[in-house]
């Protein structure tokens, strides 16, 4: 079982991605997580999972929190990683670029922990 981690923005009390392409931030240009459930993302910029210690960089956290969240909670999904991976890497909004996102077709949401 292939352990990975996610910040998302906590919204209404759901957990929604934070790294959309599009600046809307609601579904369908994010995903939803629901603890115990399985969610898919296929060919989506909007679902990168990564390692513990890389979720949990300050520049992700401040990231993930300030720029599309409002300065509001975001949580830490702790997720199964299910299906092939995909390594990605991307650019944050400050230029400098961050490697260690790997995508997955499906994850199923472990547990959520409020942080921040």
């Amino acid at each position: 079982m292939k352990i990975r981690y996610k910040l998302a923005r906590i919204v209404n009390g759901k957990y929604l991605s934070a790294n959309q392409r599009e600046r809307e931030p609601y579904p369908p240009y994010c995903l939803e997580y629901e603890v115990g459930e399985v969610v898919e993302a296929p060919n989506k910029g909007i679902a990168c999972y990564k390692r513990r210690k890389n979720a949990l960089t300050p520049l992700h956290i401040a990231e993930t929190s300030d720029y599309f969240n409002n300065g509001e909670p975001i949580a830490l999904l702790k997720l199964e990683a299910i299906g092939r991976s995909v390594w990605t890497s991307f650019s944050y909004r400050k230029g400098e670029t961050y490697e260690g996102g790997i995508n997955y077709g499906k994850v199923k949401v472990l547990e959520a922990t409020t942080i921040k």
